[in-house]
Order: structure tokens, then C-alpha cells, then sequence
């Protein structure tokens, strides 16, 4: 008992101390990968509508009923419409049976929910209802979840079986919104960055991976990816001595060495944005791999600095890719700064990106010249509930890599939150922190 309780003062200590450790952590002197979305790559972003199929009248009616029992928060109302053994989706996990699910409804305030049913299939005494749930509460009604009902025939009529609630992202990523440098601004100071990297997402227009991309002619498309990375440009010299804008493009499109050169001789754009996911690279094949040599020869031709998405979408992914980039592609670029995004990963730190981390590791190790210029930043990679042993790999790769070289960035996400992340989920010490911190890179300036 004795031993458990010094164990837990212990843990309450090392809390303690890590709290005090990261406020005295000052704020980021950059924000080395931010984005700005304007009006017309925002369309993108947002899924175009399936059409609705008419349900018949007895399944409708139940439908009904459920929108209405969710409008009035009448909590016997709705759970009267389940199944005894009915089961409902909770953010905390699944309720079964009509007295927990109307223990659950009682927490539920009043809310205007339209259901669009996409899909219907019925056999027998089962019936299955998927579509998309509407807040219908404002002028513009919005989807803010995807639904699936499915119903059982009792006693002549429907009662609801299951009812499965998948939300959606917040409305800001899919509402067609521009995100523009006054907003980027405003999160700056609240997270109290000096400076920006503005990376353009004019990638997104020749990308297959868009929602609402359009199947444009190639010259259109060209169009559209020299006007957005323009109105990167424009926003960021609203405030110049705090945003370097990127222009970006899809390196294996057969405008993209034309555009890393316009982009050079542009007196508004400091680099080069390239995401190699999202533009479907495939670093195993010659011919792409031949093409992203011609664009990185192109920005150290116009001494514009890369921030590369490195991680492809194919898998498996790890140290065999690293050591082609290294191998084919960087010995092209080798009087630039080349930053990694995403630690050489996207969305999170696995084993993947683990792997390639510690390739870059061992490659900086040796010395190889293709690793001089590198640097790495700590974007959207730790969250809560991520496992404690690859947080604790990645403080380990950090320092083998080297904690100068490693920045911070936000993505699309808020960067005081991201920072606070970072803070709160990575085992550095407060002076490792203080470094990322105060790192300036020679691309954090708009001299070039």
C-alpha cells in the first residue's frame, strides 16, 4: 500500500512538473505550415449532394415520427419508437434497450434534424433506411451527420432496431468557406506566432482526391492553379512581415515545371509547396520519379524552398522511400531548404512513419550531403489516446534527427491548440520545446 501510494504521488510530481515545464515553453516564433483557402478551392472541399429516394409510407412515417420526437426532446416520444432490445450510437459508444435509450434521450435538447434517406432495403419484417442528417434549424439547412436506421415490422408497424449517428467533420471544412490571411492572422495571436508559412492549395485542383473537383480541360485547369496560388500570394502581402507565401501544384502535371518557374520570377511567392499523397506520386515508378527530379531541379534553379508531403499514398511505406528521395530526388534541389511535413508521415505518428523517421535519422547520421538542407515539422502528428510508445519513439527520433532541425505547424487546424498538442504529448525536455520554439530557418523571412 505504501509503495502504491509513493508510485502515485510520484506520477502526481512528474505531472505537476511537466505542466510547470511546458508553460514555461514560450510560443512558436513560426507557424511553418498554414494554409489560406480561397472562395473557389473551398468548393473542393465540399461533397456534392446524393439525390434522395422516396421511402415508402410506412417507413416514412416512422422516419417523421423520429424527427419529430428529436424537435420536441420528448424523450418517451423517441424511445417509444426503438425496440425493446433496441440498441443507439453514442458518442461515448452504443446504449441497448428502451429504458436506457430513454435514459439517454433525456440528456437530448430540441434539435430541428431533417433525415435525407440515400438508400433503402427491405426483406421481410427488416428494413435498412442510410442517408444524411440535416440541421434544418437555420436558413440554410447543412449536413452534419450520416445516418443509418434499421427497422423491424411489430405488430403491423416499423420500430427502430438500431440507429447508427456518424457525424461529419466541423461545417468550416466542408462549407465551401475561403479561410483568408485576416483569419490566419487572428489565430497567429491568439497563439502569439509571429510568423507564417502560407502554403497555397492549389495542388488541390489537379487532384483526383477532391469531393468536388471537377473534371476540367488541362489549360482550364492550369487556369485555376495559377490563380489561387496568385491569391495566396496577394493575402499574404497584406501582411508582409508576417506570412512567406508557397505556391504549390501537382509535380507530376505537365504544367508543373512551367509554374515552379513562374512562381520564381513572382515577387510575391518565397517557395514551393508539393504534397505527393494527394497528387497520387508514386515514388516506386521511374517515370514519376523522373518527374519530381525536373520540379525539384526547377526550384533550385529559382532558389524557392520545398515543403514536401513526402509520405505517398501506396503502401507499405517507410525506409525504402526514404532512401529513393534521398537517393533521386533531393540531389537535385541541393542549394535549397527542403522541409518535411508531417515528420515524414500525415495525420499522426505510426509505424510507418516511424520507420521513415529513423531512415532520415540514420541517414543524418552519416552525413549524407542529400540531408544537409533538411528540416522537419511536428504537424497534426500526436493527439489524445495515441499509444505512449510511438509519442516516446518520436521524442527519440527528434533528437536523433536533431531538435534544430524540427519546427511546428498547424495545417488546417488551429495552431494554439496544435501547439498545446505538441506540448502536452511529446516527452521533451522544456529545453528541447524552447528550441523547436525559437527555431528560424532562412525561409521564415520573405528574403530570397
Amino acid at each position: 500500500m505504501r509503495a502504491t501510494s509513493a508510485l502515485f504521488l510520484a506520477l502526481l510530481a512528474l505531472g505537476a512538473d511537466r505542466s510547470a515545464a511546458q508553460r514555461a515553453v514560450p510560443a512558436p516564433l513560426g507557424n511553418y505550415h498554414a494554409h489560406l483557402v480561397s472562395e473557389s478551392s473551398a468548393k473542393l472541399l465540399v461533397v456534392p449532394p446524393l439525390p434522395s429516394v422516396e421511402l415508402p409510407t410506412e417507413i416514412d412515417r416512422m422516419i417523421r415520427e423520429w424527427e419529430r420526437a428529436t424537435k420536441s426532446a420528448d424523450a418517451s416520444a423517441y424511445a417509444a419508437l426503438f425496440t425493446d432490445d433496441g440498441l443507439m450510437s453514442q458518442p461515448t459508444g452504443w446504449v441497448r434497450g428502451r429504458e436506457a435509450i430513454l435514459s439517454a434521450a433525456r440528456d437530448f435538447g430540441p434539435a430541428e434534424l431533417r433525415v435525407r434517406a440515400h438508400q433503402f432495403e427491405a426483406e421481410d419484417s427488416v428494413a435498412t433506411v442510410t442517408g444524411s442528417l440535416s440541421d434544418a434549424s437555420s436558413s440554410v439547412a447543412r449536413d452534419v451527420a450520416r445516418v443509418t436506421f434499421t427497422l423491424r415490422r411489430r405488430n403491423g408497424g416499423w420500430l427502430i432496431a438500431s440507429f447508427l449517428r456518424a457525424n461529419r467533420p466541423p461545417p468550416t471544412s466542408t462549407s465551401g468557406a475561403a479561410f483568408t490571411a485576416v483569419q490566419l492572422i487572428q489565430q497567429l495571436d491568439s497563439a502569439r506566432i509571429q510568423r507564417a508559412l502560407v502554403l497555397s492549395v492549389a495542388y488541390w485542383f489537379g487532384s483526383t482526391l477532391m469531393p468536388g473537383a471537377e473534371k476540367l480541360p488541362i489549360a482550364d485547369e492550369y487556369a485555376r492553379v495559377r490563380a489561387e496560388n496568385d491569391w495566396a500570394a496577394s493575402e499574404a502581402a497584406k501582411y508582409p512581415q508576417r506570412l512567406i507565401a508557397f505556391c504549390s501544384l501537382h509535380p507530376l502535371k505537365s504544367y508543373a515545371v512551367e509554374e515552379v518557374e513562374r512562381c520564381g520570377k513572382h515577387s510575391g511567392i518565397h517557395g514551393l509547396k508539393l504534397h505527393l499523397a494527394n497528387s497520387g506520386v508514386d515514388l516506386r515508378k521511374p517515370d514519376d520519379l523522373a518527374q519530381l527530379r525536373r520540379v525539384f531541379r526547377a526550384a533550385n534553379e529559382q532558389r524557392l524552398p520545398v515543403v514536401v508531403h513526402m509520405r505517398p499514398r501506396l503502401r507499405p511505406y517507410g525506409k525504402e522511400d526514404v532512401e529513393t528521395i534521398l537517393r533521386e530526388v533531393l540531389p537535385e534541389a541541393p542549394n535549397i531548404p527542403i522541409q518535411i511535413a508531417h515528420f515524414a508521415g500525415w495525420g499522426g505518428y505510426d509505424e510507418a512513419t516511424d520507420e521513415a523517421a529513423a531512415a532520415f535519422a540514420d541517414a543524418i547520421a552519416r552525413k549524407d550531403p542529400a540531408t544537409r538542407n533538411l528540416y522537419f515539422d511536428l504537424t497534426t502528428i500526436v493527439f489524445a489516446g495515441q499509444a505512449a510508445d510511438l509519442q516516446q519513439r518520436l521524442a527519440q527520433r527528434i533528437r536523433q534527427i536533431g531538435v534544430g532541425r524540427v519546427v511546428y505547424g498547424s495545417d488546417l487546424a488551429d495552431p494554439r491548440r496544435g501547439w498545446a498538442d505538441v506540448l502536452r504529448f511529446i516527452p521533451l525536455t522544456t529545453a528541447e520545446f524552447a528550441i523547436i520554439a525559437r527555431t528560424a530557418t532562412p525561409y521564415l523571412s520573405v528574403q530570397r
